[in-house]
Parts: C-alpha cells; structure tokens; sequence
C-alpha cells in the first residue's frame, strides 16, 4: 500500500513506499553517529524530504528485510508506522527540539485523538507515592480521559496498571525497540498495552535494544496530551509527588498562587473525590472569559 506524501494539509505530491521508508530510516540509523539531534538536522536542512531521499532504494529495501526478520522473530506479527509528510502523523511533534522523524506502535492508534493526560514520574518511588499515582490515574479514567506514560518501573507502571484496571484506555511510550521488552518484568503489560490499547516507541528496530532515555518519551507525551482540545485536556504531565487539594469552592485566587509556587497542578476535590484538575491554562481561559 502507497501512502500520499503531503506537505502540512496541501494536496499530494507524490507516493511513497510505507516499507521502503522504514527501511530508510533505519537506514540513516545506523550510521556511524547518528543521534535525534543529527538525524533531525538531516531533515532539517530539507523540510520536504523523506528518509528514501537520503539513502540509496537498495540499501533502504536490504533494511526493511531486516527490520521485518527482527520483528517476526521477536514475535511481532503487527505494527504500523506513523511517517512525517504523511497522514496520521502528530504534527506538533515538529515543536520537539529534535523532531522524531519516523515513529513505530502497536495497538489502536485512534486513542491518540482522546483527551490524553500524561503522568510520569519516579522509578523508585515510595509505596505512597505510586498509591498517589495510581489514584489519580483512575479519577482521570472515569474522567474520561487517557492515560499517557513510559513504560519503566515505578509511577508508569502504576499509572498504565490503575487505568487498566479501571478499564480505561492507556499509550504507552518506550524507550526501546517495539518487539523489546524493558524492564523485563513489564513484559507481560507491554503485551498487553500493545495489544489492547496503545503503544509508541521512537526506536529504531536495528539498534542494539538498549533504552535512549527518556527526553524523548516525555516529548511525546506532551504532544499527545496536546492532541487534544486544550480548553478540556486538564495536565500535560504530573509527576509522582503530592499535588495540592482545594476543595471546588475555592477562590481561584488560591490556586493561582499555588501554580506559581511551582506545583504542576492543583486538584480539586469535591466529597474526597477528585473531580477536576486546576493548570496555569486553565486560568488564563477562565480570566480571558471572565474580561470578554
């Protein structure tokens, strides 16, 4: 199957080979090197670009063979790829300080049109820390939103685990290879993510497996919880400490000053239960309805 190359929303300017780019892009991975930031300033230099115009056809197709190989054996059967210049890929992930390229999931991708809310934190965090997180993942859920997370050990695992357990939605963003399991206790709820809810990883298949770090997970994360309609989506990243409770009655006043002090969030509380989430934009709509 051919997918049309666009550039932003214009018309088509040509087609291209799904398979054939992935192996390009893999391609230019393995050079001797490269990194996000070289491979993006390769793109850079040529904003219309795709990965096939900077490798040799031959070399782009040995690739893809190898790619596919590597995933069969690592037992994956399915997986799309989401390509710049083409349809369904996050735009505003071109606002990242070394945009991503080419990306690679498992799963149904649609979940990333829901109101994501991303919560990462600490992989060693304390048993009430991961209570908290777990907490908070599932008001979110019945809130109706989607939990976005890496996938390492600690306040992700605790997030991704509460929505599930929910039965809410969740996107998981690796740092490896798909196919690749780390950790490898995760294994079993990588698996399941990937099968019945989202997973993403940024990773080329023919590294060595190997996390990158997390700087580009957490760029993803944001762009996903930024899918959304910002005036609905409520916290683009919450990290494992406690978040401040007012009660619904408060004075915004109170939880402006409580922003500013640096908190990433306030939680509003209503019987004990969390039923809203008070961020810096959220005041500034308020305040630009409130001057109208």
């Amino acid at each position: 199957m051919n997918l049309l190359a666009r550039m932003n929303d214009g018309p088509a300017v040509r087609s291209i080979s799904p398979r054939r780019e992935l192996g390009a892009y893999e391609a230019l991975w393995l050079e001797k090197g490269a990194t996000f930031k070289t491979i993006a300033e390769k793109f850079a230099s040529d904003p219309t670009a795709v990965p096939s115009d900077l490798v040799p056809g031959a070399v782009a197709d040995a690739r893809a063979a190898e790619v596919l190989a590597a995933l069969n054996k690592a037992g994956v059967s399915r997986f799309g790829t989401r390509l710049n210049l083409t349809g369904n890929y996050p735009l505003k992930l071109r606002d990242a300080r070394h945009p991503v390229e080419m990306l690679y999931f498992q799963g149904a991708w649609e979940l990333v049109e829901t109101r994501c809310v991303a919560i990462v934190g600490s992989r060693n965090p304390s048993e009430d820390g991961k209570l908290r997180a777990a907490n908070l993942s599932r008001a979110l859920v019945e809130r109706g939103f989607t939990v976005v997370s890496g996938l390492a050990t600690g306040i992700d695992t605790a997030a991704h685990t509460a929505a599930i357990k929910a039965k809410g939605h969740t996107i998981a963003v690796i740092g490896t290879p798909i196919g690749t399991y780390y950790p490898k206790e995760n294994q079993a709820l990588q698996r399941r993510i990937a099968e019945e809810h989202l997973l993403i990883s940024q990773v080329p298949v023919l590294e060595d497996g190997k996390p990158v770090g997390s700087v580009q997970e957490v760029t993803i994360a944001r762009v996903l919880h930024d899918q959304g309609d910002p005036a609905k989506v409520k916290v683009g990243e919450i990290m494992a400490r406690p978040l401040p409770t007012l009660d619904v009655g408060i004075h915004l006043d109170e939880a402006y000053r409580l922003l500013m002090a640096g908190h990433t969030g306030v939680l509003a509380t209503a019987a004990g239960k969390v039923v809203d989430i008070i961020t810096r934009i959220d005041l500034v709509q308020y305040w630009n309805r409130a001057k109208k």
